[in-house]
């Protein structure tokens, strides 16, 4: 038997540190202190490197996404991202201009997803998917995508999952598959609140206003 828990989800916070500090500062309000991130953090906005302090003194438990490892290593990899994402090369360049040696170090040390154990819970948190960071699970995926990453994550309670900025909640086989939606995109930052007193387990995705100046 678990207790229950109450758990925040980001994802896509996309560099954007004004949207991302609006966050967690509701999240202080309600006193929810576990926090997820599955990544995709940097590149977009104006300010990663705020955005890596800001989620290293909140403690929020994160893993990489694809873009946060291109930025930190675009110096060493630059014709390799030329030939792979022309279009992306500059806001990779720019961001990565912006990190700080402590930055890099912090982006590169993350996993690319990570088991945690909350409360008697067993939760998988990742990138695209639990098999593959730069794999995606879609809300109107057929049964059979969720259910081989379930097995491939050893039948978790809970997979977050992002990389795609629609969110979406959806049970498989008695496992709970959350997309927290994006954080930085939009003049609406969007996280995902886990609450699992209710039966269901109860999924509510939460708005904050953040107009853009």
């Amino acid at each position: 038997m678990t207790d229950a828990m109450l758990m925040a989800a980001l994802s896509n916070i996309r560099g954007d540190a004004r949207a991302l500090n609006k966050v967690l500062a509701a999240l202080d309000v309600d006193c929810i202190h576990t926090i997820v991130n599955t990544g995709d953090s940097v590149m977009g906005g104006t300010d990663p490197h705020a955005v890596v302090g800001l989620l290293s003194k909140a403690n929020v438990a994160s893993v990489q996404g694809m873009m946060d490892r291109h930025a930190a290593l675009f110096s060493r990899r630059r014709n390799a991202l030329f030939r792979k994402y022309p279009e992306d090369l500059e806001a990779i360049a720019r961001t990565h201009e912006q990190l700080s040696g402590d930055d890099i170090e912090y982006l590169l040390s993350l996993p690319k997803s990570r088991t945690l154990s909350v409360e008697g819970l067993r939760i998988v948190v990742c990138h695209g998917t639990p098999a593959s960071q730069s794999d995606a699970l879609r809300e109107d995926d057929p049964p059979h995508r969720f259910q081989r990453q379930r097995e491939r994550a050893a039948a978790p309670d809970l997979i977050v999952c992002g990389q795609t900025p629609a969110p979406f909640v959806r049970e498989v086989d008695g496992t709970l598959f959350v997309n927290p939606g994006s954080v930085g995109i939009g003049p609406e930052a969007c996280y995902a609140l886990i609450d699992t007193d209710a039966e269901p387990w109860e999924v509510r995705f939460e708005p904050v206003s953040c107009p853009r100046p």
